[in-house]
């Protein structure tokens, strides 16, 4: 049976990367190796199905998430009612659910 765990988080950058997210969804992590360092710092790339980037994990789970998946798998969902909005200087942002498991 698989170990998984979950919180709640946020997709940074929608007004960057300019792809609709609304409703329920689920999307891939990747680390971004443009901007890891394996002993400081992390940065989570979230990826739609069509493989397009769409914004990035919070900073603040970042680390957590980027040692994660770089021995096992994860992903977020969105909520059937997320919503963007705005973050003030973050930008939009949406609600999300991450999931981390290990077989």
């Amino acid at each position: 049976m698989p170990i998984t765990r979950s919180f709640s988080s946020q997709i940074r950058g929608l007004h960057v990367y300019k792809i609709k997210i609304e409703g329920s969804q689920r999307f891939s992590l990747r680390i971004d190796e443009r901007w890891t360092d394996d002993q400081k710092e992390y940065s989570i790339q979230v990826i739609n199905s069509l493989g397009e980037l769409v914004g990035h994990i919070t900073q603040e789970h970042a680390k957590m998430v980027g040692r994660w998946i770089r021995r096992w798998e994860g992903y977020v969902t969105t909520a059937p009612n997320a919503k963007r909005k705005s973050a003030g200087e973050k930008g939009l942002v949406i609600d999300c659910k991450v999931f981390l498991s290990r077989r």
